[in-house]
């Protein structure tokens, strides 16, 4: 008995020695979240950003490959991931080896954004060259029949339709991939290849739109394919859709388009202030049609909105009252889901900087874990949030925002703000917002790149419990927001912290685009 004791005590002392030691070494290494000084230096992110970008680029040209070389797809199919993975909760095998309408034009405009802003002739010619497969494609999946019109939400990877029982409609697709080749023709007018501009809008991007004006007051499976209603996401996608559409549709001079266009834009703006909950003080995800899901979605709290803000970019399409009004709606929404998901996640409280975050509080799909997809977004919102603080030169306090600023106000040390308090430029609570912002999304970024592995991957989610990758892997879209989030970093960088980040996208070794 004494032999077991001692060894016993032994033991004890053994392993608490082991748990200073790992516990010192995590100071010395990650600092005492969030005062760490600053995260772009000690991190250095920085220098790996650059080879992030470029291999989460690597990545997605390599998925796009994949689904064309190895499971005889089309060129132009963008599959979502090449695996697959069995639910632990369900036991059903999940397959992404589809083109998602909705998950390709997302990767798309990550694509355009790499082709306006790397300065490497061979990568913008290769990305050059997929981009027009995804056009290609994308008009052959529009003649592809169907009871459910371009609201057919996948397609299989040779470009037929998968007929096979799932969530339909799903209307935002339409939108989006309207959206991302608005975005490409503005691109290809710029260097005057008007022709080509005009045939893509013509023959792509207006059918889109007059879709998209037809259905906006159908009911719509979300974004995350589980719900029928009227969705954030899909509203203000087709907002921002039908608002630039209408300029475009002018611009090529399709008068009798331009109305129909004009009038459904209007009447979708006005239905985003509908999801403002003034009780639970965030947007709400959907309206309508809950049925049974009710119990599973009980807060209608979603970073689909968050989401749905980032794609559609859609500020300069309002009228400033419309915008600052969603700008503080969405920043009280980020704020709930941030402070929900840190206490919801057991890794969140390992002591690390930055938080992850998932798709909604009461998510089950394979044990409800972060997604990258989400933590990322997170990230690119506190990033182009110092962007819109810059641009109007004040800060207006009010009942929706307060929350978002004080936080970020406590964690610089800084007393709060009260409701109706406006702060300018040159205040220092104001540039100490803007800094913290600044450190906190870097900090968001850094958590995600922490949890990636070796290799540098991502898969579609992270286990809440260990930070391990789990479920689909290789997802297209994760990579893309990563693309999204580090471009929209030095950008804000550069413009605004005169950072220079000195980032070249170039793909290495890889055969010459035909």
């Amino acid at each position: 008995m004494v032999k077991t004791q001692k060894g016993f005590i032994f033991y004890m002392i053994f392993f608490a020695l082991i748990l200073i030691t790992i516990k010192t070494n995590l100071s010395w290494a990650i600092g005492t979240y969030p005062h760490i000084g600053s995260y772009t230096d000690y991190y250095k992110i920085n220098s790996w950003s650059e080879k992030q970008i470029n291999r989460s680029l690597m990545r997605i040209i390599d998925n796009l490959d994949y689904g064309v070389n190895v499971l005889e797809g089309k060129k132009g199919a963008v599959i979502a991931s090449p695996g697959t993975a069995v639910d632990p909760i369900s036991g059903i095998r999940q397959n992404y080896r589809y083109h998602w309408v909705r998950d390709a034009a997302i990767v798309m405009h990550s694509l355009i954004t790499v082709y306006r802003t790397s300065t490497e002739p061979f990568t913008r010619k290769l990305v050059a060259k997929h981009i027009r497969d995804y056009i290609t494609f994308s008009k052959e999946n529009q003649a592809v029949k169907s009871p459910y019109g371009f609201g057919e939400p996948k397609f299989n990877l040779n470009g037929t339709l998968f007929d096979e029982p799932w969530g339909r409609p799903q209307n935002d697709g339409p939108a989006l991939r309207a959206l991302t080749l608005m975005q490409w023709i503005d691109l290809l007018l710029s260097e005057g290849h008007n022709e080509e501009a005009r045939n893509i809008f013509l023959n792509v991007v207006l059918p889109d739109l007059k879709y998209t004006a037809v259905n906006i007051n159908d009911n719509s499976i979300d974004v995350w394919e589980e719900v029928m209603g009227q969705h954030f996401f899909v509203k203000i996608i087709q907002s921002a859709a039908l608002n630039r559409g209408t300029v475009m549709t002018r611009y090529f001079q399709q008068t009798s388009d331009i109305s129909k266009l004009q009038n459904a834009a209007t009447s979708v703006n006005a239905e985003l202030s509908q999801f403002f909950s003034t009780e639970k003080n965030y947007i709400e995800s959907t309206k309508l049609n809950w049925g049974d899901r009710l119990h599973n979605k009980s807060q209608n709290l979603d970073v689909a909105v968050i989401l749905g803000v980032l794609y559609a970019d859609i500020g300069s399409d309002l009228s400033f009252e419309q915008s600052s009004n969603l700008d503080s709606w969405t920043l009280a929404t980020a704020e709930k889901l941030r402070s929900s998901f840190e206490a919801i996640y057991p890794i969140n409280k390992a002591g690390l900087p930055g938080v992850l975050i998932g798709r909604y509080p009461e998510d089950h799909y394979f044990g409800g874990n972060p997604w990258p997809i989400a933590t990322l977004s997170l990230a690119e919102l506190y990033y182009k949030t110092i962007e819109k603080l810059e641009l109007s030169g004040q800060l207006n306090a009010n009942e929706q925002n307060i929350g978002f600023f004080n936080h970020l106000l406590d964690l610089a040390k800084e007393p709060p703000i009260k409701i109706g308090e406006i702060l300018n430029r040159h205040d220092s609570k104001f540039i100490n917002i803007k800094n913290t912002l600044f450190m906190a999304a870097d900090a968001i970024v850094y958590r995600v790149r922490y949890h990636m592995g070796t290799d540098d991957d991502l898969y579609e989610q992270l286990d809440k419990y260990t930070g391990y990758l789990t479920a689909l892997p290789h997802l297209t879209w994760s990579h893309a927001a990563f693309i999204n989030t580090l471009l929209k970093r030095k950008n804000i960088s550069e413009k605004y912290f005169n950072k220079s980040q000195n980032i070249s996208i170039c793909i290495g070794a890889l055969s010459e685009p035909k």
